[in-house]
């Protein structure tokens, strides 16, 4: 079984021991919890009757629901949970195993890439350091003009100069004040709030964090209980992102409360090793967790996330949203 697969099976149980083991009840039995009108077994029991027993447990696992999944190591086998066969430089993912940064697999074996002088390991690849440019199998040099940086494999002219060919010109007196204007817009701190859907009427949301909106454009339908959502603003108007949907525009009908994270929206450059290193438009590299690469290996180049706090990713195309540890 694969981690994605491991990982919609616990889902899969969650909703299970809510559906099966949910019974009005004045009375909660030993073992279980009140959930509004009605009770659920608490983790590591199953219902039986009126009454909630305690599951089997093998060893090197854990209750999840009124059922067992195998530890991060172990693969499943029958009723017992064996340990998974991890080569040198290679490390364990859920009942798999990959290869470390700098490897690649090959049949059972972990082997080591071959990386060019000015260029780092990204997963089973590679990728050049900043200033530099991959042509064929090595890493070149940018000729860099006066007056400019480099950002990635590409440069980009310093603050008060404009491109034109080549080469980076001064810029005008008003053209400095417009870019300086624009530069301070963009380094506002965006906030966000990470709450949750207490209730939905139609487009209006209330959230948890106290905040009210109202969906602006696109159908939202059926939300669900509690789902997760991140309230933020891009530009000067607001969004909702919504687990299991997507991101929508909206109106602020009343504020939040709590404390807001910092967030950017920023465009993906590359996909690599099948999603699972994302190598952002600002040159910054991003190793996404397995358990989420189910997704990521489907974004495409160009695709706009936002980033929030750099421990987390959300594809605003598709309502994504996956962990991430900066590697770059």
């Amino acid at each position: 079984m694969s981690e994605s697969q491991r990982h919609g099976r616990i889902a899969g149980v969650f909703v299970a021991v809510l559906l099966t083991s949910a019974w009005p009840s004045a009375q909660v039995p030993p073992n279980a919890i009140r959930v509004g009108d009605q009770w659920v077994c608490q983790n590591g029991f199953k219902r039986v009757g009126d009454r909630c027993e305690r599951i089997n447990v093998p060893a090197n696992a854990i209750a999840v629901g009124d059922q067992w999944v195998c530890q991060n190591g172990y693969r499943r086998v029958g009723d017992q949970c064996e340990r998974v066969a991890v080569p040198p430089n290679g490390i364990a993912v859920g009942d798999q195993w990959v290869c470390q940064n700098g490897f690649k697999k090959t049949g059972d074996r972990c082997q080591p890439i071959d990386v060019p002088r000015n260029a780092i390991a990204v997963g089973d690849q590679w990728v050049c350091q900043n200033g530099y440019k991959k042509v064929g199998g090595q890493c070149e040099e940018l000729k860099i003009p006066q007056n400019a940086a480099a950002v990635g494999d590409q440069w980009t002219c310093n603050l008060g100069f404009k491109q034109e060919g080549t080469a980076c010109v001064e810029m005008s007196a008003s053209e400095k004040a417009a870019q300086l204007a624009a530069l301070r817009k963009r380094l506002e701190p965006s906030g966000a709030y990470k709450t949750k859907v207490d209730s939905d009427a139609g487009d209006v949301l209330i959230l948890r964090n106290g905040a009210v909106v109202e969906v602006t454009s696109g159908y939202v339908g059926y939300i669900g209980y509690s789902k997760d959502a991140v309230l933020f603003k891009s530009g000067s108007n607001w969004r909702i992102w919504i687990e299991g949907k997507r991101a929508y525009p909206c109106k602020l009908l009343k504020a939040p409360g709590g404390t807001n994270l910092t967030v950017r929206e920023v465009s993906i450059s590359t996909v690599a090793k099948d999603g699972e290193i994302l190598v952002l438009s600002d040159g910054s590299v991003y190793e996404v967790s397995s358990i989420d690469t189910i997704h990521t290996r489907l974004w495409l180049s160009s695709t706009t996330v936002l980033l929030l706090d750099s421990s987390e990713m959300i594809n605003l195309d598709d309502g994504d949203l996956v962990r991430v540890t900066k590697l770059r």
